[in-house]
Parts: C-alpha cells; structure tokens; sequence
C-alpha cells in the first residue's frame, strides 16, 4: 500500500527497472532476496504504517484469512498462509505446461495472461512448451505501452536490448521483458478467440487453434514428454521444490 500504492511514477519504474526484473529471485513466491520486494520494505520503513492488516482471498474473491499487528509481522504471516492454501510444491520441471489465465475477465488481454504464462514458465523445462488458452476479448490491448513496444521489433532478444538501455524507460515494459525472458527459453503457443493469427505472431507467440490437438502433436513428436495442468492459470503458483 506504501510502495507502489502511494509511489510516483520514477518510484514505480525504478521498480519495474530492468535490472530488478532480470534477478532470478524477482518470481513467484519469492520475498526473501527478492530486489523488488526488497526495495518496496525499505521504502516503507520510510514512512511507516502505525497499524496493518493483510487479507488473503481465493478464486471468488472470499476472504480465507485476517491477519493485523505490525506491518512486517503481519505480512509475514499472511505469506505462509497463502504458501499453503494458494501454492503447490512440484519436484520437477516438465516438457509441456498448459495453463490459462484463470478466465474472465482476468485473460481479457494479452498483457494480463503473460501473468498464467509466466506462472507455467516456473516449471517448464528449457526448450520445452508452454500452451496457453486465453480470450483475449480485449486484445493486446491497444492502449498503453505494450502492444507498440512488443511489436516494434522483430525477436525476443531485441526486445530485451531495446528495454536494457540506459535511455528507454516506459511504462509496460516490464510485462514485454518478462515476456521476452520466457521466450528466449521455451516455446509459447496461443489459444486466443479475439486475437488473429497474425496479431500472435507479432506478439512473438505461436498461435493454435486447439489445445488438445497441439498436445497430442507435440507427445508423438516426443513420447516421453511429461506435462503438467494449470487450470487456473495465476491463482494457484507451481513451485519447484530442488
């Protein structure tokens, strides 16, 4: 609620920099060494709060837990809270992860779904496959930054050249670097009802028309493939346990 939620715009996109998403340590279910969460604490012993409460919710958006005292004590808390009733331990990475941005209106753009895409991509192989349905309804979308920074260039690794430098800084391009990391290791194919073909291909992904017949393509090309089901996409995050 301090940083971002009363941060100005250099706060947030110091943040979001380049450097501070590239850390391996900046995903899912990490705080501890995490450079963004890091830097989001020390900017709230700044001006701290006198008093906190942390909530966790599920898929309807009911409350599950209240949790209220001192601001780091209780986040703490609430963290192990979500770890159990909202993550899922996985011992192994897998050849194919399919997953969705847990439906409407949470996949009602390309932007949002990188978050299931991005939650897949903790647990698929290098070079593996991740397959993605998503609506789309609402496109990429054409407002902000991202559509135009996306497709301005030709290939991931332009993408993360033009984010690096020293000189580019706008908004959205956090979810493009992100978006390009994943691609530059495994492979992203789309299941979109909005988008074209055309529009998928600019985003740098591979479009399908069909979820089970893509599957079933990719296990007779490798047999041995293991695959691996997120059916909420976001609301429930893999975890690899080494």
């Amino acid at each position: 609620m301090i940083a971002p939620g009363l941060a100005g715009f250099k706060t947030i996109m110091q943040l979001h920099n380049a450097k501070m998403i590239e850390s391996p340590n900046a995903i899912w279910g990490i705080t501890d060494n995490n450079p963004i969460h890091s830097t989001i604490r020390e900017i709230a012993t700044l001006h701290p709060s006198n008093f906190s409460i942390d909530v966790t919710i599920n898929k309807n958006h009911d409350i599950t837990s209240v949790h209220s005292g001192n601001m780091f004590d209780v986040h703490k808390h609430a963290i192990k809270f979500a770890y159990k009733s909202a993550m899922r331990e996985v011992n192994q990475k897998f050849d194919i992860v399919i997953t969705t941005n847990s439906g409407y209106p949470l996949d009602m753009n390309l932007y949002q779904t990188i978050k299931g895409i991005s939650a897949a991509s903790q647990i698929v192989k290098d070079n593996g496959s991740i397959i993605c349905a998503s609506e789309c309804s609402d496109g990429f979308p054409d407002h902000g930054e991202y559509k135009k920074m996306l497709t301005s260039v030709k290939s991931p690794d332009e993408l993360l050249t033009l984010i690096k430098n020293a000189k580019h800084e706008k908004r959205d391009q956090w979810q493009v670097q992100i978006q390009a990391q994943i691609m530059l290791r495994s492979k992203i194919y789309l299941k979109s009802d909005y988008l074209t073909d055309s529009e998928i291909e600019k985003a740098h992904l591979i479009p399908i028309k069909n979820v089970s017949n893509k599957v079933k393509e990719l296990m007779d090309l490798s047999p041995e493939s293991n695959i691996c089901v997120l059916p909420e996409g976001p609301q429930t995050m893999p975890i690899l346990v080494k």
